[in-house]
């Protein structure tokens, strides 16, 4: 049988990294070594708070290697808000 290797390819923390109490430099340090470490989709939401803001930043210069999948808050699910939503994100 042949042995199956894991590849990492999402950083999947959830919103307790985003809301961690570490310092922003940090989280972008994390971000960017999860990238350096073969992470190619990040997945966050606007509900998030600064995570949107923090991924922008780590990943520049660099988004053409990355994924971002970010969602909308249930609060803004009608047509015109959704489009808000993107564009904010």
């Amino acid at each position: 049988m042949k042995k199956l290797t894991p590849y990492p390819i999402a950083l999947g923390t959830g919103d307790f990294f985003w809301n961690a109490e570490l310092p922003h430099a940090g989280k972008i340090d994390l971000i960017k070594l999860a990238l350096d470490l073969g992470v190619n989709i990040i997945d966050t939401a606007e509900s998030y708070g600064n995570s949107e803001a923090l991924v922008g930043e780590a990943i520049r210069n660099r988004h053409s290697k990355v994924m971002v999948a970010t969602k909308v808050s249930p609060e803004n699910l009608t047509y015109k808000k959704v489009i808000n939503s993107c564009y904010k994100s």
